[in-house]
């Protein structure tokens, strides 16, 4: 075992981290940028990956946008996610 390696609570520490509010969305690269500007870091970048690697966390790690599922918004909108055509019909009136 690498002298450097992190126990067990200095990884948990990291994943808490992390997974905190200042963090959650942002990429290891980042994380680590700006815990060095504060003036301090926990782990390596590739560590920081390699944490979240084990507990099934490396994914897009910024706020996407959620649309609600088809047929909860909008009442035009069916289930399957089309206009009902008759609906939009009826909401068109054309003037001559």
């Amino acid at each position: 075992m690498p002298a450097n390696k992190l126990n067990r609570v200095d990884r948990a520490r990291t994943l808490d981290l992390v997974n905190s509010s200042n963090f959650v969305d942002l990429p290891p690269i980042q994380i680590y940028a700006q815990l060095l500007d504060q003036g301090g870091h926990l782990a390596s970048i590739s560590t920081i990956y390699r944490i979240l690697t084990e507990n099934k966390q490396v994914k897009e790690r910024r706020r996407l946008a959620r649309h609600p599922p088809p047929g909860t918004g909008d009442p035009r909108i069916g289930r399957d996610g089309t206009w009902s055509r008759a609906q939009l019909l009826c909401r068109c009136r054309h003037k001559s």
